[in-house]
């Protein structure tokens, strides 16, 4: 037969070093702090990317003007609603801008 042998440990008391608890709340504080930083850099850089688009599509809107004036008012319908600039309500319905 076999013979069964348990054994209890007992935990080992772990002893929080000095600062700890300081740096770990120094690190929450900065990831949050880089957090909010980011988000702000990256809200920045759609805003830019979105403003180069909609010029984009102005400029293209100007070229396509005297060859299909249906695309061209398409296009500045596109580049207004990309433009964080102008924003906002429409001065003309979707409608209207398609004719």
């Amino acid at each position: 037969m076999s013979d069964e042998q348990m054994r209890f440990f007992q935990p080992v008391p772990v002893a929080v070093p000095p600062g700890a608890a300081w740096a770990a709340q120094a690190a929450l504080w900065l990831a949050r702090s880089l957090g909010k930083l980011g988000m702000a850099l990256w809200r920045a850089l759609e805003q830019q990317g979105q403003r180069r688009a909609a010029h984009d599509l102005y400029e293209a809107a100007r070229r396509w003007q005297g060859q299909d004036p249906v695309l061209a008012r398409k296009l500045r319908l596109a580049g207004a609603y990309l433009d964080p600039r102008t924003a906002g309500p429409w001065t003309e319905t979707h409608e209207e801008g398609l004719k």
